[in-house]
């Protein structure tokens, strides 16, 4: 199910054809986004919530990261993921936000929306 708009989400439960709760939302402005995370930050309050974003706007309220990444070794294609903290998180935080993890002024941009909306994490 896919909501737009401002849905209230913290009162919607949805089940997939396995049983496990699943929410897809279009965030389509900065508001949105940043209103969709705080919430999400909420509802992980009482329940577990596995979000898969692009948007750091969204990562930065999670209290574990995940990276997953995609290589060719020998010829076969697979997938890695793995938690990422500490400076490895501010990296990949800023790279979200820029494209660019390498400029002195992105890295200060994730620490502070890290500070702001996880604690630091």
């Amino acid at each position: 199910m896919k909501l737009h708009g401002w849905t209230n989400i913290a009162d919607v439960d949805i089940l997939d054809e396995e049983g496990d709760d699943v929410l897809e939302i279009d965030t389509y402005n900065q508001i949105n986004k940043n209103y969709v995370g705080s919430h999400m930050k909420n509802l992980a309050k009482n329940r577990q919530i596995f979000c898969i974003t692009h948007l750091a706007s969204i990562a930065v309220y999670a209290d574990n990261q995940v990276k997953i990444e995609k290589g060719v070794v020998s010829g076969k294609t697979s997938s890695v993921a793995r938690n990422i903290d500490g400076e490895e998180r501010v990296e990949e935080i800023a790279r979200m936000l820029s494209g660019d993890a390498n400029t002195q002024q992105s890295l200060d941009h994730a620490r502070a929306m890290l500070l702001k909306y996880s604690g630091g994490n």
